[in-house]
């Protein structure tokens, strides 16, 4: 408790709280000026609304289904789509196609793990704001109401569908020209005039043949919440949509506000130093650099002596053996990985020598980077895997085999100076490297490193002036 108290970390939290507490004043004079007649009439509109949409979704998100709307996506249907809060209204339906995200998005599929390796993507006709589609790759916004846009064809995912109207339209062979698109639009829209009370719909449960009973159960839970919001009084005036606007910005508000305050207690009784204490601590344990009565262990101790690098994934190395039976120019290149922060948009080629020992590096960065996250600490695993670049590994090997300056700076487009600095580092941490293997006890690996350092220690990386 001391500790936590006197630390730094709690020291910046706490010169924090002012601020913290004039942005809750700020906010509740924002939040109280938004007042209403009969605030308890808004807010259960508020909340029928928002149970509606939640309702709304989890049906789609059934109906939805490749398997159960796949029949259905005939070329020509009406099909109305909505992104979360923009509504694109009625578009007509031109085709669907299963897209590979392992092609598609090649290394970014690791990002879109939870939509699987493959998805089902709609072709819709839609009308477009005209300045969104002017200009190749530019993403397409819906036509603001009152405005003339244009026609184009938009992908959609299956869980933009909002309605499946029964009504298709007939579709000309060719909708590669503006006209052809245009007179598809006018179709689209007489149509839609044709009925003032709403599209005919295709009915999930009579049409669709869903008969889920968890399904059905969602529909009679709409129906039922569709009828209570058409007879609550708010539903019938003019202003109703702008009382909700209002009413959610309170509550987007009220829960600032309430995060805030959440934050300034942690601070005050220093729960969220506590917290992070507690996290770190189970990291320690679980990668046994404590005992379970949190007792440093040996492991613990040699990482003590690493502050140059990352201390958790270089210790692991070290008691794991992996470096073992590297070479002095392969330790060399190996450690670079821990100090170089450089980075390049270059392919990196490594021979197999050095890659080896790389791949096993990354493996054990991301054991430790699940285990940080499976404690609760906040890390992306994949962006911890990738800090450790391999852009100074060939350099750092070929300087260790007795390569001039002037070739290694050949080998990397790294500026003379960082490379200098990297270079430095690297001994610097060889020296900590030494300093743990005397720990530990493995004096072979003590001597590889200080030869090591014999090897990069030379020339004008290390000259006392560059002016000598």
């Amino acid at each position: 408790e001391y500790m936590i108290e006197r630390s730094f970390y709690q020291f910046q939290a706490t010169r924090r709280s002012p601020q913290l507490k004039e942005k809750v004043k700020e906010l509740e004079e924002e939040r109280d000026a938004i007042d209403f007649i009969d605030e308890a009439e808004v807010a259960e509109f508020f909340t029928m609304q928002n149970e509606y949409k939640r309702l709304r979704l989890k049906m789609k998100s059934v109906r939805n289904k490749p398997e159960t709307i796949l029949p259905f996506l005939n070329p020509g249907r009406l099909v109305k789509v909505t992104n979360g809060e923009e509504d694109w209204g009625w578009g007509i339906l031109i085709s669907f196609n299963k897209v590979d995200l392992r092609k598609k998005f090649g290394s970014f599929q690791k990002k879109l793990s939870s939509k699987g390796s493959s998805m089902y993507l709609a072709d819709v006709l839609l009308n477009c704001e005209e300045s969104s589609t002017s200009r190749r790759g530019d993403t397409p916004r819906p036509c603001k109401d009152g405005e003339k846009g244009v026609m184009q064809v938009v992908p959609c995912e299956f869980a933009r569908i909002d309605e499946l109207a029964s009504i298709r339209l007939y579709l000309p062979d060719n909708l590669l020209s503006a006209d052809a698109r245009n007179s598809v639009g006018n179709s689209l829209r007489q149509t839609v005039k044709k009925f003032p009370d709403g599209v005919p719909l295709l009915d999930p449960v009579e049409n669709m043949r869903i008969s889920n009973e968890g399904f059905l159960k969602t529909l009679r839970r709409i129906e039922s919440i569709e009828h209570r919001i058409f007879r609550h009084p708010l539903s019938a005036t003019d202003d109703a949509k702008t009382e909700l606007g209002r009413y959610s910005k309170k509550m987007d508000l009220e829960k600032k506000i309430n995060e805030i305050k959440s934050e300034i207690k942690g601070i005050e009784t220093n729960e969220i130093t506590r917290k992070t204490l507690k996290n770190m601590k189970r990291v320690l344990r679980r990668l046994h650099h404590t005992t379970s009565d949190n007792v440093v262990d040996l492991k613990g101790r040699a990482a003590c002596n690493i502050s140059t690098a990352d201390e958790l994934l270089v210790t692991e190395l070290l008691l794991a053996g992996n470096m073992n039976d590297l070479s002095a120019p392969q330790l060399a290149a190996l450690a670079s990985c821990f100090v170089c922060t450089e980075r390049s948009d270059d392919v990196i080629r490594l021979r197999e020598e050095l890659g080896e020992p790389f791949r096993k590096m990354q493996e054990a960065a991301r054991r430790i980077g699940q285990v940080m996250r499976d404690s609760k600490i906040e890390i992306d695993v994949e962006e911890y895997v990738e800090s450790f670049s391999a852009l100074m590994m060939e350099v750092s090997f070929a300087w260790c085999q007795g390569s001039k300056f002037s070739e290694i700076c050949k080998m990397t487009n790294i500026f003379e100076g960082s490379l200098i600095r990297v270079m430095r580092r690297l001994e610097e941490l060889l020296g900590e490297f030494v300093q743990v293997s005397k720990l530990i006890g493995n004096s072979d690996l003590e001597n590889k490193f200080k030869e090591t350092i014999r090897l990069i220690k030379r020339d004008i990386i290390f000259a006392a002036s560059l002016y000598l």
